[in-house]
């Protein structure tokens, strides 16, 4: 949300968000495998396996992220967080409810 607030374009917001994320994962793995143990290095190896899927996607998706403007790709930001936060409330009243 940080980054949908700046006037950026959105080449220049996706540019970011792939570099907080990237430099983020060697710290998110150590402490993954500290909490959870050896199982998420297995698995961060499976995801590597993967990892030329990944990019592929990425091409994918970076070429139709370039024709979006900056405006619908913040609502489309907006709408995925608002998607993922309901997501993760529902089962907790659910849960509350029964």
């Amino acid at each position: 949300m940080w980054s949908m607030a700046h006037d950026w374009s959105a080449k220049k917001t996706r540019g970011f968000l792939f570099a907080v994320f990237a430099a983020s994962k060697p710290a998110q793995i150590v402490l993954l495998s500290m909490a959870f143990g050896p199982t998420i290095l297995r698995n961060v190896c499976v995801g590597l396996v993967f990892l030329p899927l990944v990019y592929l996607g990425s091409i994918a998706g970076l070429s139709i992220g370039n024709r979006i403007e900056k405006s619908r790709l913040r609502l489309i930001t907006y709408v995925v967080l608002l998607t993922i936060a309901i997501s993760a409330m529902v089962p907790v009243f659910v849960k509350l409810l029964n």
